[in-house]
């Protein structure tokens, strides 16, 4: 019985150094990161504007339903 040796990351595929990530990625996982989160801080004032509390709330557990 032979064993199939692992296969190599495709990142950071240098011997005894950890795997690391692209820039561009790590970069655009944070954009995307400060896009969704600015977005939900700005859709709870508009919430919180224009809705009663209620219907925010019932609102909200519809959207996670």
């Amino acid at each position: 019985m032979t064993s199939t040796p692992s296969r190599p990351s495709r990142v950071g595929n240098r011997p005894g150094r950890p795997a690391t990530a692209a820039p561009a990625l790590v970069w655009t996982a944070l954009l995307l990161v400060y896009l969704l989160w600015g977005s939900t801080y700005l859709g709870i004032r508009i919430a919180v504007e224009t809705m009663p509390a209620l219907a925010s709330a019932a609102a909200r557990f519809a959207v996670a339903a």
